[in-house]
Parts: structure tokens; C-alpha cells; sequence
């Protein structure tokens, strides 16, 4: 329901250059309600498939996550690249990373968008959760959710909302779901 409102909010803006971070099938760009907008799609050449359909990207890259093993775009590429975009989407895209390196990985996809710009973001805390278990790091992932203290999830969304941006946080917003224990966000950040 938010990444459909979020669509929703995109594609009312004024015609458009919009970069699709970590597009997958590249469905924002092929969403009738986008038609009047210039859609670029970038993510990784080797992202699996998504219900049975292969990535189709119009840009294969790779983000610099912290800490990890390459994501979806690649910092040189960010720096060497003249485009900048009126507005940008990371939906389930950004969330292969630690919880507390959400803020770097959104500094980064800020730099691919204009002054005035708009970055609308997604992620799933419970996969950044599921990283730290990947990279045998969970001691200071657990840890930062006990600092936080209960309830988590609206803690980590106060903690987001405070950090340093090369923007201005708008919106933070969290909740939990019956089948993912540790939450989702939704942010909006301009530029």
C-alpha cells in the first residue's frame, strides 16, 4: 500500500527524469501512470529473479553498501555520472545493509538527485536484520535494538529522522507486519 501510494505521489509530480535504484524487472518504469515520465532504471547485472521474471535494468551498476559485498550502485559510477534526477525511488532496494548504515546508503543515492529533488525510499528492517545474521555481526545490530528500547521500530524511525543527510528529512515512517517481526520503513527526503 505505501509503495503504491508513493507511485502514486511520483507520478502526479510534473513530467519527470526519475532514477529507479535497485529496479529489479524495471516495473515503475512499464507502470502506465509513468508514461509521461523519463524512467531510468539501475541495478546490479547478477540481481536473481523476482517472480520468475529477469532483471531488465536499463543501467547495470552496483551501490557501495557498507560493510557488504557490492549493492546496487557503484560510488565511482555515482561520482562520474553528469545525470542527476528530478526524483528518485529506492523501494526494497537500500535494506542490504546494517540497520545503522541506512543513512550513508541514502547519502549516496542523494547524490544522483537535483537540488529540489525527491528521494522515496522503502525498506524492510527485518532483511537488514537477516544481513547482520549473514555477516555474523548481530552483536551490534542487537545491541542497537536495545538501546532503542520498545518499540523498536518507532524508535529506529526517531533515530533515522535525526541523523545528518546531504537533504532534509521529511517523513520517517515505520510499522510491523504479521509475517516480518522487525518492521518496514518508508522515508522522503528532498534535496
Amino acid at each position: 500500500a505505501c509503495q503504491q501510494y508513493l507511485i502514486k505521489l511520483i507520478a502526479q509530480r510534473p513530467t519527470a527524469k526519475i532514477i529507479d535504484i535497485g529496479c529489479g524487472t524495471n516495473w515503475v518504469k512499464r507502470l502506465p501512470c509513468m508514461e509521461r515520465h523519463v524512467v531510468v532504471g539501475i541495478d546490479r547485472s547478477d540481481t536473481g529473479d523476482a517472480h520468475g521474471d529477469k532483471p531488465k535494468p536499463d543501467i547495470n551498476t552496483c551501490f557501495p553498501l557498507l560493510h557488504t559485498s557490492p549493492g546496487v550502485v557503484d560510488d565511482a559510477w555515482v561520482q562520474d555520472n553528469q545525470e542527476s534526477y528530478d526524483c528518485g525511488v529506492a523501494l526494497c532496494s537500500l535494506h542490504y545493509c546494517l540497520l545503522q548504515d541506512l543513512p550513508a546508503q541514502i547519502d549516496i543515492a542523494l547524490q544522483l538527485i537535483k537540488p529540489g529533488g525527491m528521494l522515496f525510499v522503502t525498506v524492510n528492517t527485518q532483511r537488514m536484520y537477516m544481513k547482520a545474521i549473514e555477516m555474523r555481526v548481530t552483536q551490534q545490530t542487537n545491541q542497537m535494538i536495545k538501546d532503542l528500547g520498545d518499540p523498536w521500530i518507532v524508535n529506529y524511525c526517531k533515530w533515522l529522522a535525526q541523523q545528518n543527510y546531504n537533504g532534509t528529512m521529511h517523513t520517517v515512517m515505520g510499522w510491523n507486519s504479521e509475517n516480518e517481526i522487525k518492521g518496514n520503513v518508508i522515508l522522503l527526503v528532498s534535496k
